[in-house]
């Protein structure tokens, strides 16, 4: 194998990308040559089998890496040819590196090798409070915070590949762990939200972004601003009087742009509250289809700037598609961004990430939308760890370069770029959500799995929503989830971390079959007063799920601190400790009945109702621990 070019760069590339493929595939002994065509955007691998030479044609070397995942596409035996599209000039990807997940810097640096091989071209990292601030000491306090040599070194092996990596910070809303520090309450309107209009916010917001221009080799910086619904309903009415919050979001959008430009920075922001603001018919959402934004007030708006739409359940194209030509009203540059739905919850949702992102690229390729983005999230403390995100981030790939993508097209390429066999075992695990009966692509996010995890055995919170659902269809949870633990089991073929992956959801399910009925079990042998329930309650089943519990804990800890820094995974031993603590009482409270204390077992007493009437439990989604762990003040 050798590569015929000069340039140092194309070797350095050609040589790691070919360093990670060898460690799956086996590479053709074979000569290659990498032809650069600027103004033409496509991507081509040639074949020629009497010479055994293959040529790469591309526009730029950020396509290196994708364009050499198509080797295996090519048949060996007599000249071939693959080819491919550029559909949208950048292909960016973001990594919530602020819901208590830091990754450590080798992790963030292995995802950068799979945006290499899958052909993104951009990398925003997303850290609202996780990057340190010189001048501010409790800027990241305690929260595992990158320093300036961590971000150098993942900026540098980025650049490697020509990749451009994007800070993505908050400059008005989402600081709740930032502005908890009394440090700065002088701008702090309420938990989570900026004090806009107070001149030591802007002061402030001026340190964080000279710190990252001090730091980042490019100068395009996101700024955030989504979902500030705080603005000017708080601190701001003990100033001032009311302002309509379109006012107020225009002039502080204006005053953190004027301090960009006096930095040299590009700026980028979410665009939901702008248009929510903007719109005359005050309609109910994010971005309601039918909104009438108020050119006057648009036409305020910085025209120098990205506008980001981001949208993670619309379904269909047109209403993409009206939004995004709504956008243009704000400016001439527009990007989008879709989500791999691993937030708020222990299992991801594929289906949704899927069936949500593939209406919004072809919206996009029919406006000419010139960044198309999948974000990360980790809500509600990042359950669900990253590795999770790459079956949609493939997808999302492939749906960049080719106008047709289907599963079969997804697991092939992820066979190629990540671990062969594992795509659709993977795809599998939204049916420890998607049961029976929830609605195919489970686009209301039922998530079952997780409020059977994390509900108290004894209060049984969601025990009415899963009797009846178990009676409407006529399906035991038990057998149901224990016939799926069987189907996740670890293949030979499989790395390391794959292997623990799989591990870990195969005692999940493990898990959901022994507590789905437990609750219902206790309290139907403590109504008919059943002691040989109890007591089978007490010293068998209940055991054998603290046991299945501790795995549980131990094979989600092994991979959290084999991807993140330890910071953060106290809040997820804190669950695990609860439950534990929990399941441990239920048994002392069973002794306790047992020996006459009828008190013992009092919240067993309760009647039953549904989590939300009306909604049943193949339609109930809550992302939040703490509305399904509780309910008391917590």
């Amino acid at each position: 194998m050798q590569l015929l070019n000069q340039e140092v760069d194309v070797h350095e590339i050609f040589k790691r990308v070919i360093e990670y493929f060898s460690q799956k595939h086996e590479i053709p002994d074979a000569y290659f040559r990498v032809v650069i065509k600027a103004k033409d955007p496509k991507l081509s691998i040639r074949w020629h089998q009497e010479q055994r030479s293959v040529t790469i044609t591309l526009p730029n070397l950020v396509y290196l890496g994708r364009c050499l995942s198509h080797l295996w596409d090519l048949d060996l035996a007599h000249n071939d040819y693959f080819e491919e599209k550029v559909i949208f000039p950048e292909v960016a990807f973001s990594l919530d590196l602020s819901r208590n997940a830091v990754m450590k810097v080798a992790t963030v640096k292995q995802f950068i090798m799979y945006l290499v091989v899958m052909g993104y071209t951009h990398l925003y990292l997303y850290l609202e409070d996780t990057y340190l601030v010189s001048s501010e000491p409790y800027h990241g306090y305690l929260r595992g915070s990158y320093s300036r040599n961590d971000l150098k070194e993942i900026i540098d092996y980025a650049a490697i590949f020509q990749i451009e990596v994007i800070p993505c910070i908050q400059t008005l809303a989402h600081l709740d762990q930032l502005l908890k520090w009394s440090s700065y309450d002088g701008v702090r309107e309420d938990q989570s939200t900026l004090l806009v209009d107070e001149p030591k916010t802007y002061l402030t917001i001026e340190q964080w972004l000279r710190e990252l221009r001090a730091i980042f080799t490019t100068r395009r910086i996101h700024l955030g601003l989504d979902e500030a619904s705080g603005v000017g309903r708080g601190r701001y009415l003990q100033h001032h009087q009311y302002q309509p919050q379109a006012e107020l979001i225009a002039r502080h959008i204006n005053k953190v742009v004027a301090i960009c430009k006096k930095l040299d920075l590009e700026p980028e922001i979410w665009s939901d509250f702008l248009y929510h603001a903007l719109d005359q018919r005050h309609l109910p959402g994010y971005y309601p289809v039918h909104a009438k934004i108020n050119q006057a007030l648009a036409a305020k708006l910085p025209k120098d700037i990205a506008y980001c739409y981001w949208d993670y359940g619309e379904r269909t194209e047109a209403n993409y598609q009206t939004r995004l030509q709504k956008h243009h009203l704000f400016g001439p540059h527009i990007h989008f961004a879709s989500a791999a739905h691993i937030f708020g919850n222990i299992v991801p949702n594929y289906g949704k990430s899927w069936q949500s992102a593939a209406p919004g690229l072809a919206a996009c390729q029919k406006e000419h939308i010139e960044q198309v983005m999948l974000t990360t999230w980790g809500d509600d403390g990042q359950e669900t760890n990253h590795l999770l995100a790459l079956p949609v981030m493939q997808m999302f790939a492939e749906r960049c370069y080719q106008d047709e993508v289907d599963l079969s097209l997804g697991a092939k390429r992820f066979a190629d770029c990540i671990q062969a066999g594992i795509f659709l075992k993977l795809w599998h695990l939204n049916h420890l959500n998607e049961l029976p009966g929830v609605e195919p692509d489970n686009y209301w996010m039922a998530n079952p799995s997780k409020l059977i995890l994390w509900q108290d055995p004894l209060l049984g919170l969601f025990d009415k929503d899963l009797e009846q659902y178990q009676k409407e269809y006529k399906l035991d949870l038990t057998k149901y989830y224990l016939d799926q633990a069987q189907l996740f089991r670890t293949n030979e073929r499989y790395s390391t971390t794959w292997c623990q992956v799989i591990e870990f959801y195969h005692c999940l399910a493990q898990v959901l079959a022994d507590k789905s009925n437990l609750g219902l079990q206790l309290r139907q042998a403590y109504l008919k007063r059943d002691l040989a329930k109890l007591t089978e309650l007490q010293t068998t089943t209940l055991p054998r799920l603290i046991n299945l519990v501790v795995q549980l804990q131990q094979r989600h800890s092994q991979l959290w601190h084999q991807l993140y820094r330890a910071n953060g995974w106290e809040v997820l031993e804190s669950r695990y400790a609860t439950l534990l603590s929990r399941l441990r009482t239920t048994i002392n409270q069973i002794e306790q009945y047992q020996q006459g204390d009828h008190d013992s077992l009092w919240a067993l007493r309760e009647v039953r109702r549904p989590f939300e009437p009306g909604t049943p439990l193949v339609r109930l989604s809550v992302p939040n621990y703490r509305r399904i762990a509780f309910t008391g003040y917590n």
